[in-house]
């Protein structure tokens, strides 16, 4: 082997070693920021999470004895707390029983249940006193 081509050789392993060097500090600084970016997501995670908890009243940093719990925010207590009653539970419960009603209060409630919507007030304006006081009877309340 001539000495051109050990040193040639010579080169070949010194770049060698050059590029593996450089493989190894590419992989590190892979790694090193995938660490940063998780650890940013991670952030914006964690504030978003406090934020919405914030918004929501999960969070009992503005109100400590008022916190979401359980007791709180159920469903029912949710509604009962915050909305008051349309009093359409009421109506509901008013509708006579097709028991009570007399022949012309069993007329009107059949007719209504065949209208759609839009042919009701048509339908209701046609009635005659005595079969809108039977209407109001069997669905109790007034028009």
């Amino acid at each position: 082997m001539t000495r051109q081509e050990q040193d040639y050789y010579h080169d070949i392993s010194r770049q060698t070693q050059y590029l593996k060097r450089i493989a190894q500090a590419l992989e590190e600084h892979t790694e090193l920021m995938e660490q940063i970016v998780n650890k940013e997501k991670n952030d914006r995670l964690d504030r978003f999470k406090k934020t919405a908890n914030l918004l929501y009243g999960n969070d009992a940093t503005v109100n400590p004895s008022k916190g979401r719990s359980d007791d709180n925010y159920t469903y029912p207590q949710f509604v009962d707390k915050h909305y008051k009653s349309s009093g359409l539970d009421d109506q509901r419960d008013s509708i006579m029983h097709a028991s009570q009603r007399n022949d012309l209060e069993q007329r009107m409630y059949n007719e209504s249940q065949k209208l759609t919507g839009k042919e009701f007030q048509g339908w209701f304006d046609k009635l005659s006193k005595e079969e809108k006081a039977a209407y109001t009877n069997v669905y109790g309340f007034k028009i």
